[in-house]
């Protein structure tokens, strides 16, 4: 067997050490306790930072509990309430049961966000691409600009660089005006 290998299997990572025992097979979304208090669980956490566990034991009743657990509170003070509780006989019955929820509210925030994206893409396409101020102002420099380039080109002694700078703001002028009202 290869040292420290990993096998890959319809998103579960599967590890081995050097003797070829199953060390873990988590998925990527699939954590364990690091509390001292209770270690005797696996979780997935959600985008919500809703919790579905499940023990990895037997428990007093001889049957292995999932929980889910909902996030409430603000960013101060967060605090787990339970929602649902369950009893299966086998262990992969009560991680079949929180991988389900787990799927089914990711599944429910993709939805949430493609929404949100399209009413947010509905609104900057109401909005007026320029404000009237803006364009009178960008309207007003335009006939500015030109006033000055053509009164330079008609004097005799008139700077070069001068009219190239009324040039260059004369073409901004022009492609702010085509942003502001396109």
């Amino acid at each position: 067997m290869i040292k420290d290998s990993i096998i890959k299997y319809k998103d579960r990572d599967f590890k081995f050490d050097e003797d070829g025992k199953l060390i873990s097979k988590y998925t990527k979304d699939e954590k364990e306790t690091t509390t001292e208090t209770n270690t005797n669980y696996r979780y997935y956490e959600d985008p919500y930072g809703n919790e579905y566990r499940w023990t990895t034991h037997k428990q007093a009743d001889g049957k292995f509990h999932a929980k889910i657990l909902k996030l409430k509170g603000t960013q101060r003070y967060k605090q787990l309430r339970l929602v649902k509780s369950r009893s299966f006989s086998k262990k992969k019955s009560a991680i079949a049961y929180c991988l389900n929820a787990y799927l089914k509210a990711k599944k429910h925030q993709e939805k949430v966000l493609e929404k949100r994206a399209e009413r947010k893409k509905i609104r900057q396409d109401s909005k007026p691409k320029g404000k009237k101020l803006s364009l009178i102002k960008a309207e007003s420099n335009l006939k500015h600009y030109k006033k000055l380039k053509k009164k330079n080109e008609t004097k005799i002694k008139s700077l070069n660089t001068r009219i190239k700078f009324y040039a260059k703001k004369i073409k901004y002028y022009e492609k702010r005006l085509g942003i502001l009202n396109g």
